[in-house]
Parts: structure tokens; sequence; C-alpha cells
């Protein structure tokens, strides 16, 4: 139970980043078809680094479950397709980039990204969907 309100209070933190994010886009006057994904954006880059600073914690993986996850799966799959899976330091034959906890930042600005751009189709849908639908 204490877990699932630690995620909470995390996530919940990171919808309020995220809000004051596109506030200060808004007021900075960038476009508002960017504002979402330009948001999701900067907290996948700043939670990133954060699961990066973490490593080798498991906390940090908590902080960015999209990324971690993501980030982990290339890990695997970049040992199996580009490096030696049969080497006893197989963590060695990738590019540094593809090793955690790098990849941890990379993935986390992908996945984070991913979401933003979803949330901004689903929010440009719906706004022009309101404008529409006003009557004068």
């Amino acid at each position: 139970m204490t877990f699932a309100l630690f995620l909470l209070i995390i996530y919940g933190v990171y919808g309020l980043a995220i809000f004051g994010a596109i506030m200060a886009l808004r007021k900075a006057g960038v476009l508002p078809d960017a504002r979402v994904v330009i948001s999701f954006l900067l907290l996948g880059i700043a939670v990133g680094f954060v699961s990066y600073s973490m490593w080798p914690n498991d906390i940090g993986m908590i902080f960015n479950i999209p990324g971690a996850l993501l980030g982990d799966r290339v890990y695997q799959w970049s040992i199996l397709l580009i490096g030696d899976p049969s080497s006893s330091q197989a963590h060695f034959t990738i590019l540094w980039i593809l090793r955690i906890p790098q990849i941890r930042v990379v993935s986390s600005i992908v996945a984070w990204g991913t979401i933003g751009f979803l949330a901004q189709f689903v929010y440009d849908r719906i706004a022009a969907l309101a404008r529409s639908h006003k009557t004068y």
C-alpha cells in the first residue's frame, strides 16, 4: 500500500511539473501545438538524469519506470544483436551509450516524449472538437 502511495505521489509531482512547464511555455509564446510534447520531453530529460545519477540503486527505476523498462530492453537487445552475448564481459562488447545507466537517459527521453506526443495528439483532437462546437 505504501509503495502505491509513493508512486502516486511521484507521478502526481510529475503531473504538476508538466502543467508548470506547459504554463511556462505558454507564457514564453511557444506554439500551442508543441507545448505538451516539449513539456514531456523536458520531464524525460530531467527524470533520465535523475535515474542516471541514482544508478546502481533500484530507486532510480521507480522514478523513471517507462524509461528504465525501455532502457533495459534496449540494453538486452543491443547485447544480443550488436555485442557478444557469449562473452563473460558482454557489457563491454556494446557501445558506451547503449550500456546501463547511459541508455536510461536516452530511453527516458524517447519514452516520455512518446507519451507526450500521444497526449498532445489527444489534446489537439479535444481542442479541435471544442472549437468546432462553439456557438457565437
